[in-house]
C-alpha cells in the first residue's frame, strides 16, 4: 500500500517535489564569488602572449568553479606555454586539463593527454609531478576497467613518492588503490586502504585529501550493505558528514555534489526501512542541497543521476508507477559504470520492498552480491596483497588517533529504538479531528438525551406525589405505573451506558493526542538535559508541545488554546498539524520564528472563517516558538502572549512576547515579531502556559490567590542548577502544595531545557 492515499497523495507529493527557487540574494552571492575570475578572462583578450598572461590562465584555471571553464582555460595555457617554449608550466596546465577530462568521464582524452604531462616533467626533471600524473594515469585505468594497468602504475608512483619520502602523496596513492578495492567490490580491503590514506593526510594536515577519505570510508560501507542493514547505513551516513566541512573548507565543490546525493539516498532508503518520517526531510534537505550545488558549479552531467532521488521520493509517496518508469529508462543506459549500477539496484530493492514485492527485493538483494567481478576478485585480490605485502615502499606509521573509532562507538551507543509515529501528520490530522468531532457530536446528543431524562423524571414525581393523595386512583393506575418504572429503568441504563461511552471516547481521544505530541525519547534526544511537566485539568488538554529537527535546526514550541478539555483538544491538535504542514512542505527551511507564526494566523484564518465571520469565532492559541541553529549557535524566538525565560550567570532574563494571540482579531492584525540570541552553550530555557501562574491557591485562610509569575521565577532561579528530573518533582511538588485543596484551575504545562548547544 502506498504510504499515502487519494487526493491528499497529490497534493503533499506536489508540494514535496518543487524544486529549489534559487532567490535574486543568492543569484547575486554566487556573481560575486566568481567576479574577481571571470574580470580576469575578461582581460585576456588585451593581453600580450607573454609569461604574465600564462600567470593570469593559471589563476583562472585554479580558482574557476565550472568544469568546462577550467577545461578550456587549461587548454589555452598549454598551448601558449608550448609557444613560449615554458615546459615546467605546460606540463603543470596539462596536468589539469587531464584532470578535467577524467572528471567529465572522458577518459580517452584524459589517458592521452596525462601520458604527454608525464614526457613533459620527465624533460624537466619533475620527479614528484611525474609520479602524481602516473597516479593520476593509474586512476584513468583503473576507470576504463584495466585494473592490471592501474595497478602497475600505482604501484610506480608510489616508489617515486617513497623514495621522495613524499608522506602527502603517498596519502593520494593509498586512496587510488583504495578507489580501485571499491570498484572491485573488495570493501573490505578498500575500508583499509582509504584508512591508511586518512592515516597520512591526518598527519600532514592535508585537509583537501582528509575530506575525500571520509567519503571514501563512507561510499565503501553504504556499498557494502543491504537497504535492511540500517546500523551500517547509519555509520555510513555519519562519515559522509564528517566529509561536509573539509569538502567545504577547501571549495571541493564536486566531492560536496557526491556527498550530498548520497545522504539524501541513504536517508530516503532509511525512511522506507524504519517508516520515520523525520528521516524524509532530511533527505529532501539534502536533495536540494545537491541540486544547488550541481547548478553552482555547472556539473550538468551529473544531474542525471538526481533521478534516482526523485524516484526514491516517488516511492516514499506511493507514486510507483512514476518511480518505476524513472528506475527502467535508467537501468536501459548502456555507459553506467559500476558504482551506479550498485545505486541503481539499491533504489530497486527500496522499490519492490515498498510495493511489498519480497521475492523480487530478495532477487535484488543477491543481484548485488552478482554484481561483485566473481572472476577478477581473486585474482585482482591476490594481485594487490602479493605487491603490497612484498613491497619495501610501506611507510612504517604509529595507529592513527582513536577519535575516529571513539566517534563511531559512541553513535553507535545513542543509537535507540524508533519510537515515533508510523504516519504522516496530514493522515493523523484527519483522523484525529474526524474522531473529535464524532465524540463532541455523541456528547452533544447525550445531553440532550439527559435533559429528556430529567424531564421524565420531573413528570414521575408529579405523578407520584398525585397518586398519594388519591390512593384509590393508585390502585387502579398500578399497572400503569409499573410500566413506566420500567422504562424509567431502561432509560436510566441507557443514560449510565451513554455516560460511560463519553468517558471511554473522551479517553480514546486523549490517548490520541499524547500520540500526536513528540515521543519523550525523541525529545530527549533533541536536548541533553530537558524536563517536561504536563497536566492536563481534563482527559484531553489544550496544552501541547511540540518538537522537530531538519538539518542543523531544532525547533521546540509551547502552545496553550483557548479553552481546555475536548474544544480545547480540537484546537491544540490543529495546532500540531499547522506546524508540521508549515515545516514539512515549505520549499525551503524556514528559520525565522515570526514566519511560522505569521503562517500559522493566517491558515487559522482560512479555516475558521468558512461558513463564518470574524464576529462569530475569536478562539485561537497562546504560543512560544524558538528554532536553534546547531551551527551557527543561535536562537530565534517569536511568542504570542507567551515569553521565554532565560537563565544564564544566575540571572534570569524575560524575552516578551508579542501581546496578540494566533487568532482572528480584528485589533491585532500586525506581523508576530522575532528576537535572535547568540547562545553560549550555558543557558537554561524555560517555557510554560498560563496554567500554573493562573493556579488558585490559600495563599492566606480564607483567601484565595493566584500562584503568579513573581513566586515562579523565585522557584525557577532557585532549582535552575537541579537535574531536569529533580526539578520536575520539585515543581509538580510546589503546585499541589500551593493549590491544597483547590481543584487545578487550567491545564498546565512547563518545559526546561540546557545544554542547548555544545559548549565552547
Amino acid at each position: 500500500m502506498p504510504l499515502f492515499c487519494g487526493h491528499i497523495q497529490t497534493r503533499i507529493l506536489a508540494v514535496m517535489t518543487i524544486l529549489v527557487v534559487i532567490t535574486p540574494l543568492k543569484l547575486r552571492a554566487n556573481t560575486l564569488e566568481n567576479s574577481f575570475v571571470d574580470s580576469l578572462c575578461l582581460a585576456l583578450n588585451n593581453m600580450p602572449d607573454n609569461k604574465d598572461k600564462l600567470e593570469v590562465l593559471k589563476i583562472i584555471y585554479y580558482q574557476h568553479k565550472t568544469i568546462d571553464t577550467v577545461a578550456k582555460y587549461s587548454m589555452y595555457a598549454y598551448k601558449l606555454a608550448l609557444k613560449l617554449q615554458d615546459t615546467l608550466f605546460a606540463s603543470d596546465a596539462i596536468d589539469v586539463f587531464a584532470w578535467s577530462q577524467y572528471t567529465l568521464d572522458k577518459y580517452e582524452i584524459s589517458k592521452k593527454y596525462y601520458k604527454k604531462a608525464i614526457k613533459l616533467h620527465s624533460q624537466v626533471g619533475d620527479e614528484i609531478g611525474k609520479a602524481n600524473s602516473i597516479m593520476c594515469l593509474g586512476n584513468v585505468y583503473f576507470a576504463l576497467n584495466n585494473y592490471d594497468l592501474g595497478l602497475d602504475y600505482a604501484m610506480n608512483a608510489l616508489k617515486i613518492f617513497s623514495d621522495k619520502n613524499d608522506t602527502a602523496h603517498i596519502g593520494m596513492v593509498y586512496r587510488g588503490l583504495a578507489k580501485s578495492c571499491l570498484d572491485y567490490q573488495i570493501y573490505k580491503t578498500s575500508k583499509e586502504y582509504f584508512f591508511k590514506a586518512l592515516t597520512i593526510d591526518s598527519l600532514t594536515l592535508n585537509i583537501r585529501s582528509i575530506g575525500r577519505d571520509y567519503y571514501g570510508i563512507a561510499l565503501t560501507m553504504f556499498s557494502d550493505c543491504n537497504i535492511k542493514d540500517t546500523l551500517t547505513m547509519k555509520a555510513s551516513n555519519e562519515y559522509f558528514k564528517k566529509a561536509i566541512p573539509f569538502s567545504e573548507q577547501n571549495a571541493d565543490y564536486m566531492y560536496m555534489v557526491y556527498e550530498y546525493f548520497y545522504l539524501s539516498m541513504q536517508y530516503a532508503i532509511l525512511t522506507a526501512v524504519t517508516t520515520n518520517w523525520n528521516y524524509s526531510d532530511s533527505s529532501m534537505y539534502y536533495y536540494k542541497e545537491c541540486q544547488k550545488m550541481i547548478s553552482r558549479i555547472k556539473y550538468n552531467e551529473y544531474s542525471q543521476n538526481t533521478k534516482l532521488l526523485k524516484a526514491q521520493h516517488s516511492i516514499l509517496f506511493g507514486n510507483y508507477l512514476e518511480a518505476y518508469s524513472i528506475l527502467n529508462e535508467y537501468s536501459q543506459k548502456t555507459n553506467l559504470d559500476n558504482q551506479t549500477k550498485k545505486q541503481l539496484s539499491k533504489v530497486f530493492s527500496m522499490f519492490y520492498f515498498c510495493t511489498k514485492n519480497y521475492k523480487k527485493w530478495l532477487d535484488y538483494i543477491n543481484q548485488e552480491e552478482l554484481l561483485r567481478k566473481q572472476h577478477y576478485i581473486s585474482e585482482y585480490g591476490v594481485k594487490l596483497d602479493v605487491i603490497t605485502s612484498n613491497t619495501d615502499n610501506e611507510i612504517s606509521l604509529n595507529r592513527f588517533d582513536g577519535n575516529l573509532q571513539e566517534n563511531y562507538q559512541n553513535f553507535l551507543k545513542k543509537q535507540e529504538k524508533d519510537n515515533l509515529l508510523k504516519k504522516i501528520w496530514m493522515t493523523i490530522t484527519i483522523g484525529s479531528i474526524m474522531i473529535v468531532c464524532v465524540l463532541i457530536y455523541n456528547y452533544i446528543k447525550n445531553l440532550k438525551r439527559n435533559k429528556l431524562l430529567q424531564k421524565q423524571k420531573e413528570e414521575i414525581i408529579l405523578t407520584n406525589t398525585e397518586l398519594d393523595q388519591k390512593n384509590i386512583e393508585i390502585l387502579s393506575q398500578s399497572y400503569e405505573l409499573e410500566t413506566q418504572m420500567h422504562e424509567i429503568l431502561a432509560q436510566t441504563e441507557l443514560l449510565y451506558r451513554a455516560n460511560h461511552e463519553i468517558i471511554e471516547n473522551l479517553e480514546i481521544a486523549g490517548r490520541l493526542q499524547q500520540s500526536v505530541l513528540p515521543h519523550e525519547d525523541f525529545i530527549k534526544s533533541l536536548f541533553n538535559k530537558i524536563f517536561i511537566l504536563f497536566k492536563p485539568l481534563d482527559i484531553v488538554s489544550g496544552d501541547f508541545y511540540w518538537a522537530k529537527i531538519i538539518g542543523d535546526f531544532k525547533y521546540i514550541a509551547v502552545a496553550d488554546c483557548t479553552g481546555h478539555g475536548v474544544p480545547g483538544a480540537c484546537l491544540s491538535m490543529f495546532g500540531i498539524s499547522l506546524l508540521n504542514a508549515i515545516t514539512v512542505s515549505n520549499e525551503t527551511l524556514i528559520t525565522d520564528s515570526a514566519v511560522i507564526l505569521n503562517k500559522m494566523r493566517k491558515q487559522i484564518a482560512e479555516a475558521f472563517l468558512k461558513g463564518a465571520s470574524e464576529e462569530d469565532f475569536h478562539d485561537g492559541m497562546d504560543i512560544a516558538l524558538c528554532i536553534i541553529n546547531q551551527k551557527e549557535r543561535k536562537l530565534s524566538f517569536s511568542g504570542a502572549y507567551r515569553p521565554l525565560w532565560i537563565i544564564e550567570d544566575e540571572k534570569l532574563r524575560e524575552i516578551k512576547a508579542d501581546r496578540m494571540p494566533i487568532a482572528l482579531d480584528k485589533d491585532h492584525t500586525n506581523d508576530f515579531s522575532s528576537t535572535e540570541i547568540s547562545l553560549s552553550g550555558k543557558e537554561t530555557i524555560y517555557m510554560f502556559s498560563d496554567g500554573i501562574t493562573d493556579q488558585f491557591g490559600e495563599k492566606e485562610p480564607g483567601k484565595l490567590s493566584k500562584f503568579q509569575s513573581k513566586r515562579l521565577k523565585e522557584l525557577i532561579v532557585k532549582n535552575h542548577k537541579e537535574t531536569p528530573e529533580t526539578q520536575k518533582m520539585v515543581f509538580e511538588k510546589e503546585i499541589q502544595l500551593w493549590a491544597g485543596d483547590q481543584s487545578q484551575t487550567d491545564d498546565i504545562l512547563i518545559i526546561g531545557f540546557s545544554e542547548i548547544v555544545p559548549q565552547i
